[in-house]
């Protein structure tokens, strides 16, 4: 008798980001910072957009069927409008050769276009086929990303599911860019559901993303910095982090990346724009940037614990098919034979004074040193898989670093007094410090091991909430039959604090500028610093 046998596929680990809980305090810190902002809403004219279409179905669809707001149909009616206006921008960006970036729909859009025998005027596009499978959400664009961040700008409003404009930027914006519109067929096209190339040609010639000017910009600066103070403390957060972003512009040589998330990190912690440029944080920023200094502290307090628990997940998947591991003490233990000889038998409170006199010195010369955070994370990250020693080494000295920069009061007070809550149960910038000040006695060696062994619990207590709570498997290392085993990979995690996305739509409003691959800043974007007085 033969007999087949194969493999049952089981629960998938998913990666997630946050196997910690470090990142769950970092990503309210980031909130803070940049309210209204979010990681997905990459291209400010959306905003436009969708309150104009808003207006057009509030007047022409609403109004004139005189019934109950239809949600269903209105979801359904501004996945058209999306392909119009996301298709024309390809179009654009196709026949200039470029590639512009984070278009909603943008992958089905190129595909269809790649598949064309040319693209003549006549061309007709396939609009309700394309709006059937562009994105997946039922809502679009709109839906999954923009309307909640269109909300808390106060661009729109809802009332029990109907979706409507705000007088103070909601209207205007819908009126600024039907102005811009008018004399193209956008209405006709999202009436009629129908679209050929050319119309598509000649919408974008005055809908692209990019160069956005007149009236629609003027109001959309009013929105992100709210020069108008709508919105208190929160519109003063998010006006000061773009201001931030363009002050480093500004003093830059050759400029900014388009995500400036270490140039951002490297001018809160050690006053530079780059290894051998000083920055001089503008007064009326200086408060600001040290709520960024703390961000920055719970990012490099994250990526340490992460490569302690990436060697560790490693330890245990080399063991497992010897003997294994019975308990999170034998993995620390193992963990904490691999340092190196160098450091192993320093005392952990010394290491973190000589991190003191290290971070000192480029704040006196803002040239980089080796012991720079960004220098430490990156090199622990580069080997964590395949030199468990060095990595530990690396993260250690990171570790040390970050204690010694928390000493002196309370990381969080800027945050505090803006009353933004930390996350309970998860591990912050002080629970760190009570824990390494506790030990600070200890060889680095047994320092490392009860470091390794927090965190490995840690973790296990954040996956077996995750799998209760939200039923996702984020496990690394799980006990199975009494042992520990290894389940995925642990790689090292990095947030992204909407920095990007501030400074797409700083470019796409024109206050920064390309120059070849790196961002400078304009005319207008030095006279808004200007006016700030920075």
């Amino acid at each position: 008798m033969s007999i087949l046998t194969t493999w049952s596929e089981g629960r998938q680990p998913t990666a997630g980001l946050d196997q910690l809980g470090v990142r769950g305090n970092s990503v309210r810190m980031y909130g803070y910072l940049i309210p209204g902002i979010t990681n997905v809403t990459n291209r400010v004219r959306y905003y436009s957009m969708h309150a104009w279409f808003v207006q057009w179905w509030a007047k022409k669809v609403a109004t004139a069927d005189n019934k109950v707001f239809d949600y269903k149909a209105f979801r359904k009616k501004i996945r058209i409008f999306e392909c119009i206006v996301g298709m024309a921008e390809r179009i654009r960006g196709y026949e200039k050769g470029e590639d512009f970036l984070a278009v909603t729909g943008a992958d089905t859009f190129r595909k269809w276009l790649q598949e064309q025998d040319g693209l003549k005027a006549s061309t007709d596009v396939p609009l309700k086929d394309l709006a059937n499978h562009y994105w997946k959400h039922s809502g679009g664009g709109f839906g999954q990303y923009y309307r909640g961040s269109a909300e808390a700008l106060g661009i729109i409003r809802e009332d029990k599911d109907i979706v409507g404009l705000t007088p103070e930027f909601g209207i205007p914006l819908a009126d600024a860019f039907e102005e811009m519109t008018d004399g193209t067929e956008l209405e006709k096209m999202v009436r009629q559901e129908t679209a050929t190339i050319g119309q598509l040609r000649k919408l974008v010639e005055v809908s692209t993303f990019q160069e956005i000017r007149g009236r629609e910009s003027t109001i959309l600066r009013h929105v992100l910095f709210d020069e108008k103070n709508v919105f208190g403390s929160e519109g003063q957060r998010r006006r000061n982090s773009l201001l931030a972003i363009l002050a480093l512009a500004q003093d830059t040589p050759g400029g900014i990346e388009e995500n400036p998330l270490w140039q951002v990190l490297d001018a809160a912690l050690h006053g530079r724009t780059s290894a051998n440029t000083e920055f001089n944080i503008p007064k009326p920023l200086i408060e600001h940037f040290a709520l960024w200094r703390s961000y920055s502290l719970q990012e490099y307090l994250a990526s340490g614990l992460e490569i302690l628990l990436s060697v560790a997940v490693e330890t245990v998947g080399q063991r497992e098919f010897d003997r294994g591991f019975l308990s999170v003490d034998e993995v620390a233990e193992a963990v904490a034979e691999k340092v190196s000889v160098k450091i192993d038998q320093k005392m952990w409170g010394d290491l973190v004074d000589e991190s003191i006199e290290r971070w000192k010195w480029p704040s006196l010369n803002p040239k980089s040193d080796s012991f720079d955070e960004r220098d430490l994370r990156d090199k622990a990250v580069a080997v964590v898989w395949n030199d468990g020693a060095q990595a530990l080494t690396t993260a250690l000295n990171l570790l040390a670093r970050v204690t010694s920069r928390i000493r002196d009061g309370d990381p969080y007070e800027g945050f505090r007094r803006g009353k933004m809550a930390l996350m309970s149960g998860r591990i912050s910038l002080l629970d760190w410090y009570r824990f390494s000040n506790e030990r600070a006695r200890m060889n680095c060696r047994e320092f490392l091991s009860n470091a390794v062994a927090w965190s490995l619990r840690t973790h296990l207590r954040i996956a077996g909430a995750k799998l209760i709570y939200t039923k996702v498997y984020t496990y690394k290392a799980a006990f199975f039959d009494g042992r520990l085993i290894m389940v995925d990979r642990m790689e090292p995690a990095l947030n992204q604090p909407r920095l990007l996305q501030a400074t797409r739509m700083l470019t796409d409003l024109g206050l920064l500028r390309w120059n070849r691959d790196h961002l400078t800043i304009s005319a207008e974007g030095r006279h808004i610093l200007k006016e700030y007085s920075c």
